[in-house]
């Protein structure tokens, strides 16, 4: 249920996805449903953005293995250009939609969204201060990146092509690049 949860409000946003989708989708029995999720739909929106956000920050991890930094933000966009692909460009990030459209009037699903959100940036900023960077410039860095990721996988979907997720990819890597010389 968490899973469908997850890729339902990433193709559709939280709005638009229904509780009895929800349940349709997961082919799950409404007592079960109900049993573990008393809460209901938000209850469920923060059990799929923590699983979301967990999933993304595993990759961006596993993206880390790869090398050095300017080639781990290069990895993590192109691994979310090929799974944006992949979907026909349905996909997405797991956080956006939801976060855009609760801030305002679900506090415990925005602030699910903003754990998410800031294991990433604390992802990337690690890998960076490994790199030698100092606590403030890898911080700044790695919002840059997630922002960056954000908008481009948003672009990526508009124009129905990978290109802006890998322009972005190389212009953060760029960028990464001069603050590790430096």
């Amino acid at each position: 249920m968490i899973a469908t949860a997850v890729t339902l409000f990433q193709r559709q946003g939280y709005r638009a996805t229904t509780w009895r989708g929800l349940v349709r989708e997961a082919d799950a029995p409404w007592g079960s449903v109900q049993h573990h999720f008393p809460g209901g739909k938000q209850q469920l929106a923060v059990a799929a953005v923590e699983l979301g956000g967990t999933v993304v920050r595993e990759a961006i991890v596993a993206c880390q293995q790869n090398g050095a930094p300017p080639d781990a933000i290069r990895a993590w966009f192109e691994l979310s250009a090929a799974l944006l692909e992949a979907s026909s460009y349905e996909g997405g990030c797991p956080i956006a939609a939801v976060a855009l459209e609760t801030a305002s009037d679900a506090p415990a699903i925005a602030a699910a969204c903003e754990a998410a959100v800031a294991s990433w940036v604390e992802a990337i900023a690690d890998n960076l201060r490994g790199a030698r960077l100092d606590e403030a410039r890898a911080g700044d860095l790695a919002v840059l990146a997630v922002a960056a990721f954000e908008g481009a996988v948003m672009i990526a979907r508009l124009q129905r092509s990978t290109t802006p997720l890998l322009r972005t990819a190389d212009l953060i890597a760029d960028e990464v690049e001069r603050a590790i010389g430096s």
